[in-house]
């Protein structure tokens, strides 16, 4: 459990801590670098210790790590992905569009990997080949609330209000309860000038 709790702690400044906290919190850090230790093997620790050294501010440390996963497993997608987000973070567009690019390759029917690709074509104001790789992402994960909502924002900010308007209330059929897709929702059928009552039929 203190494995696990220092994890979560990750991204929490030493320094903000009284002097008692910060000792404890620094052992929980030195069993998180040995768990990881234990199974340095696998491509998927390294993954994980990316996170956790990403959580910590610092990037080249989770660079580092991810570099070692893909010498262990160099198809891995989410350590591409990962390595793609790190790239974005410092502002590297193009070398965040090769990492999500080898993430297809290896994985051409990896939902998250086609959403990576369309946030990073809509921050290249391709919006077209953004819509189609967001579009990607949901019907190979419908479910997931995250990928649909994206998309329906997407499509409201390129006009395509019906659409995006369609996007959000089936997604509402699997998250009645996201807030977030309420939100975006209500306000595209305000602007349709239909009634937000909408929002509650057939869910």
């Amino acid at each position: 459990m203190r494995i696990a709790a220092s994890k979560a702690l990750a991204g929490v400044s030493l320094a903000q801590l009284p002097p008692s906290a910060r000792a404890a919190l620094e052992r929980g850090f030195v069993e998180v670098e040995q768990s990881f230790a234990v199974s340095a093997s696998r491509a998927e620790t390294h993954v994980e210790r990316s996170a956790f050294e990403l959580a910590r501010g610092d990037l080249s440390r989770a660079e580092a790590s991810l570099q070692t996963a893909l010498r262990l497993e160099p198809c891995l997608a989410e350590a591409h992905l990962n390595l793609a987000d790190l790239e974005r973070q410092r502002g590297r567009e193009a070398a965040a569009e090769q990492a999500i690019r080898a993430a297809l390759k290896c994985s051409p029917q990896n939902a998250a990997a086609h959403h990576a690709l369309g946030l990073w074509q809509v921050r290249a104001h391709h919006t077209d080949a953004a819509l189609a790789s967001l579009k990607q992402a949901v019907a190979l994960a419908p479910v997931d609330a995250r990928f649909s909502y994206v998309l329906g924002v997407a499509l409201a900010q390129a006009g395509h209000r019906a659409d995006a308007i369609q996007v959000l209330e089936a997604t509402l059929k699997h998250r009645p309860n996201d807030a977030n897709v309420r939100q975006v929702l209500g306000q595209l059928l305000e602007q349709a000038a239909q009634h937000p009552r909408r929002l509650f039929v057939d869910l």
